[in-house]
């Protein structure tokens, strides 16, 4: 059984499992979807087979393997905006084209969006936990509009104006006037996801196939000890 939140289920596995049940189409997937919480909680009791985490904390207690990198923008309304004038913000396009992963894209100071208001991620969720990292990096509490458990959700209601958002390059996938991105200056706003499994000394010819499957695709595998 595979484990994945949301995000990971519908923007990051599609195209893996695409691929793999395309090499080994007899083999059987379940999918389960949940909290970051919740999957970790079952990777412990091995109630599942793999899952994907990326923090630094976590991932240590258990056999791990690279798996995919995102990069983490501040999605703010347009119409909120406070820097919108700037010439600093980053398009839809400029994100699908990898623009904010060259070296000479700008970052802002969180600090400068401390008067608008914001969507966040409840608590057990890593990007939760990374945005409260940042806001003290910037030095100040965040008005906080609602708190959701799922990424994809709080970026939508962001495209709404209702409040700005951290999401991850990975979910933008589609042309959207209501937001601009911007690049925070913080080294939390890249994750390095791992592919975990629970410890236990069997590991399936499936599983590993599955693992070993990432590294003939776009995401770069190797095993961590």
């Amino acid at each position: 059984m595979i484990g994945g939140s949301h995000y990971l289920n519908a923007y990051i596995l599609p195209q893996i499992l695409a691929g793999f049940l395309g090499k080994y189409p007899n083999v059987e997937i379940n999918l389960k979807e949940a909290s970051f919480a919740e999957l970790a909680e079952r990777l412990r009791k091995q109630e599942l087979d793999v899952t994907f985490h990326c923090s630094p904390e976590f991932i240590q207690d258990f056999p791990r393997y690279p798996a995919f990198r995102d990069t983490v923008l501040l999605a703010v309304p347009v119409r909120m905006d406070p820097l919108a004038d700037q010439s600093v913000a980053l398009s839809c396009e400029q994100v699908l084209a990898g623009e904010h992963l060259k070296e000479d894209c700008p970052c802002v100071s969180l600090s400068e969006f401390c008067e608008i208001p914001f969507i966040l991620l409840s608590k057990g969720n890593n990007l939760y936990e990374r945005s409260v990292r940042m806001f003290e990096e910037a030095g100040f509490e965040p008005k906080t509009k609602l708190k959701l458990s799922q990424l994809v959700t709080a970026y939508h209601l962001a495209a709404a104006g209702i409040g700005a958002t951290f999401v991850s390059d990975l979910l933008i996938q589609a042309s959207s006037r209501e937001l601009n991105y911007y690049k925070i200056d913080s080294d939390l706003v890249t994750r390095q996801f791992y592919a975990l499994l629970p410890k236990r000394k069997y590991v399936s010819v499936a599983t590993r196939r599955f693992i070993s499957h990432f590294g003939d695709g776009s995401f770069h595998v190797g095993f961590c000890v």
